[in-house]
């Protein structure tokens, strides 16, 4: 096979892709499937376009279900974009809803440890493992 044509063919499949994608927003627009939304949200993120994932990803916290996860994904697709202190709001939201949510503990541990706020980043960790007895990386 040719160079161009399996470009050709991988541009269509991308287009196919696109073209589902497009069909879901449209079928999510007006209901509160957090799901979808989810979903809609993680597809956009692994195509890179952050923006839109931040909007499904923002759509799902909105519905007020799952909210301990809907916020860590927000505040994770805030992390891809660079936005960090926005970031910080959305994990602080995650551990108002779920106070010992690991993922939201150990993401805000990394953002201290990187602004250079070695306490805060030492005791979000320290909160991070607490919240994870017995598994490989948790305190035992």
């Amino acid at each position: 096979m040719k160079l161009a044509e399996t470009v050709r063919d991988s541009y269509k499949q991308q287009e196919y892709q696109m073209m589902g994608i497009r069909e879901l927003e449209f079928s999510a627009e007006g209901y509160s499937d957090v799901n979808l939304f989810s979903n809609l949200g993680r597809m956009y993120s692994v195509l890179g376009d952050l923006d839109k994932s931040l909007y499904w990803y923002r759509k799902t916290s909105a519905t007020g279900l799952d909210y301990a996860s809907s916020h860590t994904n927000v505040g994770l697709t805030l992390v891809k974009m660079g936005r960090k202190q926005e970031a910080l709001i959305e994990f602080e939201k995650t551990l108002k809803a779920d106070p010992g949510y690991a993922g939201a503990l150990f993401n805000m541990g990394l953002i201290n440890m990187g602004r250079g706020h070695f306490d805060l980043a030492a005791s979000d960790f320290r909160k991070y493992l607490e919240n994870r007895p017995g598994s490989p990386d948790g305190l035992n």
